[in-house]
């Protein structure tokens, strides 16, 4: 999948050390040409939590519907 700056993602993997939950919701905040994608987390108050570059397999599509 081609993803762009701001789509929404959703973590599939457990990153402990960078204090990232597999299912949490997270912004693109960066792309880089090794492929990395810069994911920053936030809390429901808009507070940033955790922010960590993701390989592509860290990471799909958020379903935005179920928190609509």
């Amino acid at each position: 999948m081609d993803y762009k700056l701001y789509d929404v993602v959703t973590a599939t993997a457990e990153l402990p050390e960078s204090g990232i939950s597999a299912g949490m919701t997270g912004a693109i905040v960066d792309i880089y040409p090794d492929g990395e994608i810069e994911v920053e987390f936030c809390n429901k108050n808009g507070d940033t939590i955790a922010m960590a570059p993701l390989r592509l397999s860290q990471i799909a599509p958020a379903d935005i519907q179920k928190a609509a």
